[in-house]
């Protein structure tokens, strides 16, 4: 395995030339999958220069969390990204790709959150028009990303008579990288970057998790908006940042009722932790 540093995320389309048509994109959560995936296509949809997939006349961004395991390709996109419109129906819209898949690229974000499966034998196999796109069995001259975290790469190595995937990998941010966000953060009111950028280093609770892209961005409105005082263990920190996350929450819907009441947080979070505790136990297992 040869890796290869890439300086911007839109490099995926051209290693090698750009010859890779399917393209499986790595990262633990929080590190941007989702993220880089919605850029690419918000800037094919505003034309905007340079955009990576200008190429493709047609560009298909698709939320696999939402679709069931055995969702055909057409009815996955009617339900997404066109609804209900008379006179398209999802076997239309499978003969429309499969006659011009040369200008289509997909986008499917989140395997790991897939109901679903593309390897053989798997109880959750997925045999529908979806699963086939993945693997490369129907539209193979189509364009292909699939963003999934490291748990669920495995899939993707082991099925029957694969399609090749260049494989990328997001690996967070460099201490360069979190400087250069929080200065743009910041950018007006530069002192208080600069001093939290110093602050941030001397901290070793938010020094190991600045490295994840939607920590550095958590940490930097926490900081902005008062909520990172009083946090100098990563348990105060977190029970900051669930606070916030409940502020920003009920500041976007101005609901103030007691669906945001102390004790249903309290409850929602104990939940959260018994499905995480568990997980932790069954992989020790």
């Amino acid at each position: 395995t040869k890796k290869i540093p890439l300086k911007d995320p839109s490099e995926i389309f051209t290693v090698n030339n750009g010859l890779f048509s399917h393209i499986l994109l790595l990262a633990a959560a929080g590190h941007g999958k989702t993220t880089a995936l919605s850029k690419f296509a918000y800037d094919w949809a505003n034309e905007v220069k340079d955009s990576p997939l200008s190429k493709f006349p047609y560009v298909f961004l698709l939320k696999l969390r939402l679709a069931k395991k055995d969702s055909a390709l057409g009815d996955v996109i009617i339900a997404q990204l066109l609804k209900r419109l008379t006179g398209i129906s999802p076997a239309g819209i499978e003969r429309f790709i499969r006659e011009n898949q040369r200008k289509c690229c997909f986008l499917l974000d989140g395997y790991d959150e897939f109901s679903g499966s593309i390897v053989a034998g798997n109880p959750q196999t997925c045999l529908s028009s979806l699963g086939e796109l993945m693997l490369g069995e129907e539209f193979p001259e189509c364009h292909v990303v699939v963003t999934t975290r490291h748990n669920r790469k495995g899939d993707f190595e082991h099925v029957k008579n694969p399609t090749e995937y260049a494989v990328m990998e997001i690996e967070g941010f460099a201490e360069e990288d979190v400087k250069m966000y929080v200065r743009k953060f910041f950018h007006a009111a530069s002192q208080d970057g600069e001093a939290f950028i110093r602050y941030i280093y001397t901290q070793d609770n938010l020094n190991s998790l600045v490295n994840i892209p939607f920590f550095c961005m958590a940490l930097c409105n926490m900081e902005q908006t008062g909520f990172l005082e009083n946090t100098g263990t990563t348990s105060k920190l977190f029970d900051q940042l669930t606070k916030y996350l409940v502020h920003h929450a009920k500041a976007r819907t101005n609901d103030e009722s007691t669906y945001y009441s102390e004790e249903r947080i309290k409850s929602m979070v104990v939940a959260v932790g018994k499905v995480a505790l568990q997980k932790l136990i069954d992989n020790r297992e």
